[in-house]
């Protein structure tokens, strides 16, 4: 399908605006944007990490003392600035032209950021460095960081990974013909690959690094250019990828490569990053200059296996004398949907630019026809670049750069819904003057966060500017969410032990259990979810109710439940309707997030005293050998016997048997707990 939208931006239309931005926090106004860097010279290549509190870090090359020095900021989640203006000095050097670097976020809230460095003196041979710089701005593996490298040969690019040990590795690509080198290091920065490190080479062709993302168990994807020849301008272009373990050692495919495409080529220069999908595999997005001129998703399974037939799944079907010549990727883990978004433009001569998008799901059908939606253009000059996607609910956020002249841009926006309709569509910076790197991240807190080069080479500021889930700008503080009720309300007496509550907190210890589902009396199987009614009340209202639903709600675990329909207004109660099946004994946690949280946890299958998948007679002679001698053949955990979650000093009962018999009778099969201090699920 296509939703065309056109901006009506021409060069010369907006006039800059040349106010001071208030120095430090979210500005509402697209055409007087957060300023990050803002010194003589220029300062370029910005890069924004989420942190877990909402904010994030931008890093970016200054070159206001000359040498184009490595710089860092923090921002918290209103875009308060928590380090001096201007950042600080990560790195002193004095390089004349730049290459790549890379930057994460550890699980410790450090920034982990790695770059060329020639140590401040010019001439000198790059090496490749990397520090680990604290939330408070301290420089945790000293001021001039670790040295992963040695020796004259060219270095470039170098990429930086977390693994799940809690250990770093770093890669970057060297010598000639070019190939690349790994190196790990421990939490104090220590290598710990003998010197210079694992090198990946293959004779007769030239190999860069391109990307690295962590997997599971220590483990890590690499994703590298590999040319048909060593020559890297004249020869075609291939994706080459591989797991890898602690120790370095190649996982897929017996050591050989997994080819994820080698169809036609990519661009020179061109050095496509991946998503890891949670489970250990990869996803890739990237786009060709032979064959059809397409851009592909590809994922790689967690076994190495590509899920797709080669060359993968285009984001368009067949468009005679069209092309794409970019490649933006996101992908929903809790869904399964890919987001690839792409400039496109008249074959030849170029021109009659659009940006499309198209959602495909996990079946690698596309969602939004052959055409996707579109959400910039048509125009005779007016090119996009720089683009990329982030989810948001169940659709994506679609961000890029926007030419207006053949040296002046806008950053422009769109969230595009599940459906592939437009929600919204806006300029975050409209500013028109040049622009360049652009960058992107998504917030905890669900909003988008940008950063940019704003001015002529030359002259180029660091800018920042977020995007609320409903296309406004400014930082709206979160709602405090609070689960009111549930169904049945947790406040009811206890029909199956009169007197009694519900019990909502679990024992400690070992009764961290639940046995439970959620949902309506009379409408829900055993094991499983048909649908389940939830009250939630907040401090403030959300910006709409389609936020609350696809913003404030996330689930983990088991096989979540959709959310369907969301009712209220104001502060609440909002009623949240939830449709699913959740497989008997998984647990799933659902929690609404807001500037507090709460959750809602659930596990299948009430009254399965033995854990054979469902409540039977066999379950009520496990309770009876319970009630008479205190044993049974079973992890002693109360949570499996208190059926009707009586609370008290003995929970375990005869209540307890008059509730098992409803059960296997049909009686109200489930039962609801929630509050922020439920117990995890074992």
């Amino acid at each position: 399908m296509s939703s065309a939208f056109r901006f009506p931006l021409r060069a010369g239309l907006y006039v800059l605006l040349l106010g001071a931005s208030a120095f430090g926090q979210w500005s509402s106004d697209p055409f007087n944007n957060l300023s990050l860097a803002d010194r003589t010279n220029e300062q370029v290549q910005p890069k924004v990490r989420a942190t877990a509190d909402g904010g994030c870090y931008v890093s970016w090359f200054d070159n206001f003392s000359g040498g184009y020095d490595v710089y860092l900021q923090r921002l918290d989640a209103a875009g308060f600035e928590q380090w001096p203006h201007n950042g600080i000095l990560i790195a002193d050097r004095a390089v004349s032209s730049t290459v790549d670097y890379d930057m994460i976020v550890d699980a410790d809230g450090n920034a982990v950021i790695t770059y060329n460095d020639d140590g401040g003196v010019a001439g000198a041979p790059q090496q490749i460095a990397v520090n680990k710089v604290s939330p408070a701005g301290v420089k945790l593996w000293g001021p001039s960081g670790v040295t992963i490298s040695s020796g004259t040969a060219f270095k470039a690019n170098p990429r930086v990974v977390q693994l799940s040990t809690g250990e770093y590795v770093v890669g970057y690509s060297t010598g000639s013909p070019q190939f690349w080198v790994m190196q790990k290091l421990d939490t104090n920065g220590v290598p710990q690959f003998a010197d210079p490190g694992v090198s990946v080479t293959e004779a007769s062709h030239y190999l860069a690094l391109s990307d690295m993302q962590p997997a599971l168990n220590g483990e890590f994807i690499a994703l590298w250019v590999r040319g048909s020849t060593t020559n890297p301008i004249t020869s075609s272009k291939a994706l080459y990828t591989q797991k890898y373990d602690s120790s370095g050692t190649a996982v897929w495919n017996a050591g050989t490569p997994v080819i994820v495409f080698n169809t036609t080529s990519i661009q020179n220069g061109y050095f496509p990053t991946f998503l890891p999908d949670g489970n250990g595999g990869a996803v890739n997005g990237w786009y060709e200059i032979g064959g059809a001129r397409n851009a592909y998703i590809q994922h790689v399974l967690p076994n190495g296996t590509l899920k797709f037939p080669a060359p993968g799944i285009a984001n368009t079907g067949s468009t005679p004398g069209r092309i794409r010549i970019g490649a933006g990727l996101a992908y929903n883990a809790a869904s399964g949907d890919y987001f690839l978004a792409s400039p496109e433009s008249d074959a030849s001569p170029q021109g009659n630019y659009t940006c499309i998008v198209n959602r495909i799901d996990s079946g690698g059908t596309r969602q939004w026809g052959n055409d996707g939606a579109q959400v910039v253009g048509p125009s005779g000059s007016n090119q996009t670049s720089f683009v990329q996607c982030q989810t948001v609910g169940d659709g994506t956020y679609v961000f890029g750069l926007l030419a207006q002249s053949s040296t002046t841009h806008v950053v422009f926006g769109a969230r595009v819904n599940c459906d592939g309709t437009i929600a919204w569509s806006n300029l975050p910076s409209a500013t028109v003057v040049a622009k360049s790197r652009l960058n992107s991240a998504l917030s905890t807190q669900g909003f988008a966060m940008l950063a940019f080069g704003n001015g002529a080479t030359g002259a180029v500021d660091i800018q920042a500017q977020n995007v609320n889930p409903d296309g406004s700008f400014g930082y709206a503080p979160p709602p405090v969410v609070t689960i009111a009720s549930a169904n049945p309300p947790a406040a009811a007496s206890n029909p199956y032990a009169p007197g009694q509550p519900y019990r909502d907190v679990l024992d400690t210890g070992t009764d961290n259990t639940l046995s439970a589902g959620i949902g309506g009396a009379g409408t829900q199987r055993q094991g499983g979810i048909e649908y389940a009614e939830i009250s939630v009340t907040l401090s403030a209202a959300p910006v709409s109710t389609p936020s609350l639903c696809n913003t404030h709600i996330s689930c983990t675990g088991g096989n979540c439940p959709t959310v369907t329909s969301v009712s209220g207004s104001g502060t609440g109660p909002y009623t949240i309707t939830l449709s699913g099946v959740i497989p008997p004994l998984e647990c799933t946690t659902l929690t609404f997030v807001g500037a507090t949280s709460d959750k809602l946890q659930y596990q299948s299958a009430p009254g399965d005293l033995n854990l054979d998948g469902s409540a039977n007679t066999v379950d009520l002679l496990w309770l009876v050998q319970r009630l008479n001698d205190g044993t049974a053949n079973q992890p002693a955990n109360l949570a499996h016997y208190n059926v009707d979650r009586s609370a008290g000093a003995s929970p375990v009962n005869t209540t307890d048997l008059l509730r098992l018999v409803q059960l296997l009778n049909g009686v109200n099969t489930t039962q609801v707990f929630n509050g922020s201090s439920v117990a995890p699920c074992p």
